[in-house]
């Protein structure tokens, strides 16, 4: 899938005669189905990108929960909460750069 991405992106690759790109044209051109009568149907390709919902919300869980966990169990060792989440708050912010 991320080859044929990437020839839909770089069009002006598939128009190379002889290589791997048109391996995908012959691809393309036989999603065609001939019915008994001698029409041909056509499929068409549609690629959709977009957003996951939850894709987000379980990948910011992950920085969220691993800070919030780090400055309970920093602040119930040391008894000392403010350094607690001062660390938490950094792997909080480490966390998300990712």
């Amino acid at each position: 899938m991320q080859e044929f991405l990437y020839y839909v992106f770089h069009p002006e690759e598939v128009s190379k005669e002889y290589s791997r790109p048109r391996v995908w044209i012959d691809w393309v051109f036989d999603l065609r189905e001939k019915r008994p009568d001698g029409t041909v149907h056509r499929h068409l390709v549609e690629i959709i990108e977009g957003w996951s919902a939850l894709r987000i919300t379980v990948a910011s869980l992950f920085p969220v929960l691993g800070s919030a966990i780090l400055g309970i169990v920093w602040a119930s060792m040391t008894q000392d909460v403010q350094t607690a989440f001062t660390v938490a708050s950094f792997l909080l912010t480490f966390g998300s750069g990712k």
